[in-house]
């Protein structure tokens, strides 16, 4: 675990092989913002924090599109798959970086997954990766569809699923929530 935390909480950071021509840099330094949620907080302090938009996003979610969440803390190489499997269409559409299937069947102690689905629709799935203290998001993916009404609805499961994946961080007794 001390590695895992140096590697992805630390400054122990992977250069990318050196570009030739005008490939797109993968790595950059710099200062950047991060924000996380002070799990030693209880969870309606938290609330407090949260925009009145992303309120009633959460709401909607529950409410007018009847989303459910899941959290999967127990990792087997299908759920593995399955999320691997979401998250590749996804980024195959977005022109991103694919999972690291290996990486992610390798540390799976350490990680957690959830998602959010009603009666029709996976929508959004999320990794977190995970030490003693601290929980980070690591991959979080949507459903890509050019249907009108789930594009509206994405937003608001996105958001509901940050606020469960909080809830479930601070009942396991992590500290700090971090975003990524």
């Amino acid at each position: 675990i001390n590695n895992l935390r140096q590697d992805f909480f630390g400054q122990n950071k992977v250069r990318s092989p050196q570009l030739k021509s005008k490939e797109t840099k993968s790595f950059s330094t710099g200062v950047y913002q991060v924000l996380i949620a002070d799990l030693t907080l209880s969870f309606e302090e938290i609330k407090i924090g949260f925009s009145k938009s992303t309120k009633r996003y959460i709401n909607q979610a529950i409410k007018k599109f009847q989303m459910e969440t899941e959290i999967i803390s127990e990792l087997d190489d299908r759920i593995i798959d399955d999320f691997c499997l979401f998250y590749d269409e996804v980024a195959n559409i977005k022109n991103i970086q694919k999972s690291n299937k290996r990486m992610i069947r390798r540390l799976k102690k350490n990680i957690f997954l959830s998602k959010a689905f009603n009666d029709q629709n996976l929508l959004v799935w999320h990794l977190y990766i995970f030490d003693e203290v601290r929980v980070r998001l690591l991959y979080s993916c949507s459903l890509q569809e050019s249907a009108d009404n789930l594009k509206k609805m994405i937003p608001s499961v996105n958001k509901l699923l940050h606020s469960e994946d909080i809830k479930f961080a601070k009942n396991a007794g992590f500290k700090v929530f971090d975003f990524g």
